[in-house]
């Protein structure tokens, strides 16, 4: 490999150690400070680079956030959107909620950036992301699944499809933002070595038995 060969593969590997630097310490700075309150200057600071590489990689702080959320969002998304392509079974929302669950249990600063995307982007004309099209499209894809069930008599009609999709994935959420003030309360028999794993079988069977059409 010639010297010129050299040069290319050592600013390659430059550019791709500098992003991912800039991309882990503005998602440290939008998990604790939300996207209006992260400021350039101190995403700089946590990734140890200058505001003007900030914004040669990335251009603005808009595509910096999709970016760290592209991250952290696309492989679960494109797991869940698989699983919805099959046919509507009750296998199919267990399946979803523990993809869901297992996701935000991986990722412990996921549900902080997720819960400072709304109100801080409301004032903000921040074109959707590729992640936000999957996960309209998951969020789509389950609707439909859940339409199709109620049709073949696997889940109950009266129940409306778009709030339940929201309530799985709400009580998920709620789970990973509170269990920490759940674990030290003297009236709940609640332990953190197995809460996780109890807590998802809970939410599940209550999901489906909840539900699930129940015959004689």
């Amino acid at each position: 490999m010639n010297h010129s060969s050299l040069d290319k593969v050592s600013k390659s590997r430059d550019k791709k150690a500098s992003c991912q630097a800039i991309l882990d310490g503005a998602e440290r700075c939008f998990v604790t400070k939300g996207f209006d309150g992260a400021s350039m200057s101190a995403i700089g600071r946590e990734a140890g680079v200058t505001q003007s590489l900030i914004h040669y990689h990335f251009h603005n702080k808009e595509n910096l956030w999709n970016e760290v959320k592209r991250r952290r969002l696309k492989a679960c998304f494109s797991q869940q959107i698989q699983l919805l392509e099959k046919a509507a079974d009750e296998n199919v929302i267990s399946q979803i909620i523990t993809l869901y669950f297992r996701a935000l249990q991986d990722n412990p600063g996921l549900t902080r950036l997720l819960g400072w995307k709304a109100p801080d982007l409301q004032s903000h004309s921040v074109e959707p992301s590729q992640d936000d099209m999957l996960e309209i499209e998951v969020t789509r894809l389950a609707v439909s699944r859940i339409s199709e069930a109620q049709h073949k008599g696997i889940i109950r009609a009266d129940l409306s499809p778009s709030y339940l999709v929201v309530s799985m994935f709400s009580l998920v959420t709620h789970w990973f933002n509170s269990r920490e003030n759940y674990f030290s309360r003297p009236d709940l028999d609640i332990s953190s070595d197995n809460a996780d794993e109890e807590y998802l079988n809970t939410i599940i069977q209550l999901t489906l038995q909840g539900i699930l059409v129940h015959r004689e």
